[in-house]
């Protein structure tokens, strides 16, 4: 059959009714079972709502029909102007089977889109290079996950709707409860992921295993080490082993997030101050050398947060030259950030070179905010240095070297973040650099 639509092929032993009505059923039946099973461990479902399936099962079920199909795309015109779209076109085919009788329903599908384009008021929706393939099998005569069967393999080398996502790869498979899934995706030019694992679907919890994952930012690829693993219980979040390695450096996740509290433990170890470096500037500065630690604690909840961050660093060494470290804490409540970050010499540990204390109001909490950082809010900030050397910097100054000479700071800002007070003194004795 052709159209300005689609040539359609359909080849078969069925009545149209029968199969209009087959997959109307299907169609309803199988997202409630799936519907039903996530409902039991999302712990953001509404468990006054239960999801009910449809008593008895429809005796369409027992119709005996089997069909192949094939569709390939022409003139979509017709869809742009019914759904008010500024430019709708698709190029590319599909074709499948279903098969169906008293005991098992059976659906295949195989897409290739070389080009979907949908442009409506300005938005636009861009595939390319698109694979798709979808069986599902399940019971007719029980209501069942556990009956059901499926595998999904999807691929593509770009797609556009917002934000920009390349070299697109997704595998999924399940069976009696189990979900085997391999995922990856460039985000951009800077970001690639990959992720695979299972998830098991068994009552009291949900298990996220991570088998592999890797986040790769600008060429520096951080893995795990080892199974993570993600419980949903009730409704919380658990992490156990939730590791990522780069080299020495390691970031460990442990706790839990609730609907109405968290507990949350983030330990970063070992982070070399040429990957900071490198991920700020592009660029690896061998001429600054130290590690990073950092230690925080995120507690109450997603409307008011409490969070505490420590971070301490290694001897800093500039030009193979030891200088001293920088200790902070951070700590977060009340929409409020109260700092205090210290620069200590190497010679005496009780004595802070430079110093930035004080508070910033902010608003921190995990959900939308309307505004983040309230205009008429006040700033309390002091940066305060005692003769601080010049030659501390080494020659991470740009064009600038061979400088000498101490700062003393003692400067405050206060007022809010649309008009910022400063005040104080700064003053260097015996300077000089070259330039």
């Amino acid at each position: 059959m052709s159209s300005n639509f689609a040539d359609i092929y359909v080849n078969g032993n069925f009545k149209i009714t029968d199969l209009t009505n087959l997959l109307s059923y299907q169609s309803k039946i199988i997202p409630k079972i799936i519907e039903k099973k996530i409902s039991d461990f999302n712990p953001k479902s509404d468990k006054t709502i239960k999801v009910t399936l449809p008593e008895p099962i429809s005796a369409v079920v027992n119709k005996n029909i089997n069909m192949d199909y094939s569709l390939n795309f022409k003139d979509f015109s017709i869809i742009q102007i019914l759904f008010n779209n500024d430019k709708f076109s698709v190029k590319g085919t599909i074709q499948g089977s279903v098969q169906n009788d008293s005991s098992h329903f059976e659906i295949s599908s195989e897409l290739k889109l070389d080009r979907l384009v949908q442009v409506k008021n300005n938005d636009l929706v861009f595939f390319s290079g698109l694979d798709a393939d979808l069986n599902i099998s399940r019971a007719n005569q029980v209501n069942s996950f556990n009956n059901i069967i499926g595998a999904l393999t999807f691929s593509g080398q770009r797609l556009y709707a917002g934000n920009d996502f390349r070299n697109i790869n997704v595998d999924l498979a399940f069976n009696d409860s189990l979900l085997i899934y391999d995922a990856s995706a460039d985000f951009s030019d800077n970001l690639s992921t990959l992720i695979g694992g299972k998830m098991e679907l068994k009552k009291p919890r949900l298990k996220i295993a991570i088998d592999s994952l890797l986040v790769d930012y600008k060429k520096i690829p951080w893995r795990n080490k080892g199974q993570m693993v993600l419980n949903v219980r009730n409704d919380s979040l658990i992490f156990n082993n939730f590791n990522l390695y780069l080299q020495n450096s390691s970031l460990n996740v442990s706790g839990f997030i609730s609907d109405s509290l968290q507990n949350i433990t983030l330990t970063l170890n070992k982070l070399h101050s040429n990957i900071i470096n490198y991920y700020l500037t592009n660029s690896g500065n061998d001429s600054l050398k130290s590690y990073i630690n950092v230690v925080g604690h995120i507690k109450g909840s997603s409307q008011n947060p409490f969070i505490e961050l420590k971070m301490r660093t290694n001897e800093i060494r500039i030009n193979n030259y030891k200088y001293g470290y920088i200790v902070g804490k951070l700590n977060y409540l009340n929409k409020n950030i109260n700092t205090n970050l210290q620069y200590i010499d190497k010679t005496d540990s009780n004595i802070p070179l430079l110093s930035l204390t004080g508070n910033v109001p902010i608003d921190l909490a995990f959900e939308k905010v309307e505004n983040r950082v309230p205009a008429d809010k006040e700033i309390n900030l002091h940066l305060k240095s005692n003769n601080l050397n010049l030659n501390a910097f080494g020659n991470i100054l740009p064009s600038v070297v061979e400088q000498k000479g101490n700062i003393k700071t003692d400067i405050t800002v206060t007022g809010n973040i649309k008009n910022p007070i400063i005040s104080g003194k700064l003053s260097v004795s015996k300077g000089q650099a070259k330039i």
